[in-house]
């Protein structure tokens, strides 16, 4: 249970929602 993928999955659902 790694944290650090949660930060991932955020920052690529922002970056897909700006894209």
């Amino acid at each position: 249970m790694d944290d650090e993928w949660l930060m991932v999955g955020a920052v690529a659902s922002f970056y897909l929602q700006i894209y």
